[in-house]
């Protein structure tokens, strides 16, 4: 089974990052589009065989080394072993530095400038012949030099920087000397090894084949060390350590000095990576497998039909290759009962036809008509009843699905808890439950980065604490927080009525605001609109959870903020910044103050039954509830959709730059994102 991964400017993600499956899941991936979701289960593609990977991934910052690696364990000698297996690349010009060391993004090594400039030569047409007279013994005594030169200063290393130096490389490896504008700019390696001391280090370099299609191996390395260097890389991976450094030294001096542990060929990396291939497999996100996409499509004709069938047929592969089974891989009895628990209906029973294709008691035809989200059911089933796959990653499962079937899902993985683990990326918040939270990981970007909070990291140190808030914030839908981008958190039914109005009519310009609060500035009207967006609006229902959420969020690094009444109990340990109190006490003074300022205000908001005139002492007053003394704004029994609507927009529309809402308005507005 997977047991954690670590990975450093790999894709979108410059920073290291760690994430933990030693827990029993199941484990899931939640987060923006565009967060890295799925990069990661690309990198944990490429650590296992060649086959599965067609293409190399790209990297935060090419100048830099960029790895991603697993920690396996299996039972490769009938007992648990663990197995660490992963890739690396590395540009040629690469320093090895710590990253706090700024002035490595903006000043070039003086190593780095003679490669640039030799470059440049060959720009312009100059000729700089490498020095063939260099013999090989000299050449391999350089090459040790320079290892036993990076193990006292493992992050000073200087790569191959000048042509020259590129150029004696390949001679002691035995390659003829290439052109300069055929040199590569980085070197990538896959590499595997048991973690037991006695076992080596098997690493192959990769490259791209000349059609494109496909990486093939370069040459073959084995690393039979035993060092402290690699002890400390091996217990940095095993003990999921936050800290990369032990990580970077050992990339950083064995594989930038590893042309002296050559051999001529050797199957042990590939060995390892298929039996570790042979327990997980990845799916990808299930499209529609009909060609049909609408009803303007020429293939809808009756003509085509047969032609649609057999396409969508040719695209139900996981089905497919489940059903031409004779149950050597798959139990089909466990995959019938999950089936049929998931989805509890009789219609969609597949089989294969006597021609060999998939067919359904409806007919053939019947399968151009099923449903994504039972195409994704059975998909599930099909995995989780796999008598070899360990380690099952699912693309978005829940597909097509209806809530209840995702319910389903979850407690189906539930029942397998121990026997398989199962990595999801999802965008439905019924995967998020105070039983789910410490397995969850969110993934969240910003301007500048991309990073991965683990659900466990929410929690801290003390967990029992931690989930009894977490269970009390859940049962509220705390679980828009992790998908949100800004949140506002609200205290009662008031603001909930008031808030769901007040964004509603701004994002569809129901209500001119421009004129009086933005003195007729449209841009700062869009720029309202854009920020409004962003916003989900979470009830703190009168709990004291303000603390938490706070916690949380700054943990997440969220922007939030909290709406409160000047009566509520300042919390020393929510930041200032991050609270909006009414200046007047709450939102129904707030509104009275402003219907004092404005008699066409008044009027309007007591024709809409909100506010009611005291003739006795001519003082505006809220509507209250009956056999209730509070007087909350809306909730009086008389007031409809049709008169919140219409109060909310005379309040937009009366509002001026010196009142409380103008305040709370560009308060939202210019918190930064």
């Amino acid at each position: 089974m997977l047991r954690s991964v670590c990975f450093k400017n790999f894709v979108k993600f410059k920073e290291y990052q760690v994430m933990d499956f030693s827990g029993r899941g199941p484990f899931i991936f939640i987060g923006e589009n565009c967060t890295g979701k799925s990069s990661v289960f690309e990198g944990i593609r490429r650590c296992l065989k060649l086959e599965y990977s067609t293409s190399i991934s790209s990297v935060f910052d090419e100048n830099f080394p960029s790895y991603f690696i697993c920690n396996f364990e299996t039972g490769l000698s009938g007992s648990n072993e663990n197995i660490i297996s992963g890739i690396v690349r590395l540009p040629l010009t690469n320093r090895c530095k710590n990253e706090s060391d700024e002035s490595m993004h903006t000043v070039q090594s003086s190593d780095e400038r003679l490669y640039n400039e030799d470059m440049q030569d060959e720009q312009k047409g100059k000729q700089t012949e490498p020095d063939l007279s260099t013999d090989m013994e000299s050449t391999s005594q350089q090459l040790k030099r320079q290892r036993n030169s990076s193990r006292d200063n493992p992050l000073s290393i200087s790569g191959p920087a000048t042509k020259r130096d590129v150029d004696l490389k390949k001679i002691s490896i035995g390659e003829d000397v290439k052109e300069k504008n055929d040199l590569k700019s980085e070197n990538y390696y896959k590499f595997a090894m048991k973690c037991s001391e006695e076992h080596p280090m098997f690493i192959n370099s990769v490259e791209k084949s000349k059609d494109k299609k496909k990486l093939e191996v370069l040459q073959y390395y084995i690393v039979q060390n035993t060092d402290s260097l690699k002890k400390l890389f091996v217990d940095s991976i095993l003990k999921q350590k936050s800290d990369s450094k032990d990580v970077d030294k050992y990339i950083c001096t064995e594989f930038k000095s590893i042309e002296d542990r050559r051999v001529e060929s050797n199957k042990g990396l590939e060995s390892i990576l298929s039996i570790l291939t042979e327990e997980i497999v990845v799916t990808f996100p299930l499209r529609s497998i009909g060609p049909l996409q609408w009803s303007k499509s020429k293939r809808i004709a009756g003509e085509f039909r047969e032609d649609n069938y057999r396409e969508a047929e040719i695209r139900c592969e996981i089905m497919k290759y489940f059903l031409e089974d004779k149950g050597e891989i798959f139990d089909k009895t466990k995959e019938e009962l999950i089936f049929k628990q998931l989805t509890q209906i009789k219609d969609y029973d597949f089989q294969l036809g006597k021609d060999g294709k998939i067919d359904l008691p409806k007919g053939k035809f019947a399968l151009l008509k099923t449903p994504e989200g039972i195409l994704e059911a059975k998909t599930f089933s099909i995995l989780l009843s796999s008598k070899q796959y360990k380690t099952i990653l699912l693309e978005e499962p829940d597909r097509g699905m209806h809530p209840q079937l995702v319910a389903r899902m979850i407690q189906i993985m539930n029942q397998e808890k121990g026997n398989k683990r199962v990595i999801l990326t999802t965008h439905q918040k019924e995967f998020i439950s105070p039983w789910t939270v410490s397995d969850t990981f969110i993934f969240r970007r910003s301007k500048t980065k991309h990073r991965i909070i683990s659900g466990k990291q929410l929690l801290g140190e003390e967990k029992d604490a931690s989930m009894k808030d977490m269970r009390l914030a859940t049962s509220q839908h705390i679980s828009d927080i992790f998908f949100a981008r800004k949140v506002l958190f609200y205290e009662g039914e008031s603001e909930k009525l008031f808030l769901g109005e007040l964004k509603r009519q701004i994002l569809t310009s129901e209500c001119s605001i421009t004129s009086k609060l933005f003195n007729g500035d449209e841009d700062e009207c869009e720029k309202l609109k854009r920020s409004m967006m962003k916003y989900t609006f979470i009830e703190l229902n009168g709990k004291d959870l303000s603390t938490f959420y706070h916690t949380i969020s700054d943990k997440l690094e969220l922007n939030h903020l909290f709406l409160l009444d000047t009566d509520k109990n300042k919390s020393e340990q929510v930041k200032p910044e991050r609270i909006f109190y009414w200046k007047d006490g709450d939102i129904e003074k707030m509104v009275i103050e402003m219907c004092k300022a404005d008699d066409e205000l008044a009027n309007g908001l007591v024709q809409q039954n909100v506010i009611s005139l005291d003739s006795a002492n001519r003082t505006l007053r809220i509507k209250k509830k009956r056999k209730n003394k509070k007087r909350k704004l809306f909730l009086n029994e008389r007031i409809t959709c049709s008169n919140i609507t219409e109060s909310v927009r005379l309040l937009l529309e009366h509002c001026k730059p010196n009142d409380d809402l103008a305040a709370f308005i560009k308060r939202l507005m210019y918190l930064p994102f």
